[in-house]
């Protein structure tokens, strides 16, 4: 057993590693409630751009570059959002592993990666994965990183490096509930939207439609690190809540353990005195 300077020592590296963990989850807590309002107040935002590209696509009499699909699918663009810290539960390896299926199903293909976070990249890049290019964001993303992400993938896709662009990232859909997904970004699918009314565009539909896609692109691509910061964060709060809880546990086990070394060793003293008082009869 333990002596009782070894349990003493024990609960206070516990104790402080539980003060750690509960102030990363009061910041986590704090941080969450702007980025959900970020996730929130993007969403309709990016119906409504959806809603009017669908309105436009039965208006146009030629096909849109960024909804034609390629014969053959040989080379693929991949992004993966990850975080660029750890301590947020299985948020990392969900990802990763969702990342590594898409690769297993596409053996095919060649497959080139793009990576925001840390995590993603160091992890496939041990992997012999072909990254082309990594990303680092704000804490809060801005529409000027997603416009450069969006830049790339838009100029790969209709310069043929690329004949699909899927993206895998982590769905926010509460504080205690995240989802990953892997979305096909292009080509874009979007059948045309029907009761739509009447409209008048200028000069016409396909010009509108050719200057309304990158900002729509870019928008799909803001919503998406908006979610994965928010869906990030939920984690982390439920990690580290976790983490406090299964060290008070720990603390109340360890605390229980030493009083009873400490009777132990005060018993055992006590014996000690009495058989010393004994023999010197």
């Amino acid at each position: 057993m333990p002596s009782v300077k070894d349990i003493k020592l024990r609960i206070r590296a516990v104790k402080n590693t539980q003060q750690i963990t509960k102030a990363m989850k009061m910041v986590a807590a704090a941080r969450i409630k702007r980025a959900e309002a970020k996730v929130k107040s993007s969403r309709p935002y990016t119906n409504k751009m959806k809603e009017m590209v669908e309105g436009l696509i039965g208006l146009t009499e030629e096909p849109n570059p960024f909804f034609i699909s390629k014969p053959a699918v040989k080379r693929i663009g991949l992004l993966l959002v990850t975080a660029d810290k750890g301590l947020c539960g299985a948020y990392n390896a969900n990802l990763i592993r969702l990342a590594q299926q898409f690769l297993n199903e596409h053996k095919s293909q060649e497959i080139q990666m793009l990576t925001v976070g840390n995590k993603g990249r160091s992890f496939f890049a041990k992997r012999n994965v072909n990254i082309v290019d990594s990303f680092h964001t704000a804490f809060y993303p801005l529409f000027s990183e997603a416009q450069k992400i969006a830049e790339l993938m838009m100029k790969n896709f209709l310069t043929d490096v690329w004949d699909e662009a899927h993206i895998i990232y982590s769905q926010f859909i509460s504080a205690m509930h995240q989802k990953p997904q892997q979305i096909l970004l292009l080509p874009l699918s979007g059948e045309s939207s029907k009761n739509q009314g009447e409209f008048l565009f200028e000069p016409d539909p396909e010009s509108v439609l050719s200057s309304l896609i990158p900002q729509y692109i870019s928008i799909l691509i803001y919503n998406v690190l908006l979610e994965s910061r928010a869906a990030e964060l939920g984690a982390r709060l439920v990690a580290m809540g976790n983490a406090t809880d299964n060290a008070k546990k720990l603390i109340d086990g360890l605390t229980l353990q030493f009083y009873r070394a400490r009777q132990e060793a005060i018993t055992r003293e006590i014996l000690e005195v009495a058989s010393g008082a004994e023999a010197l009869k």
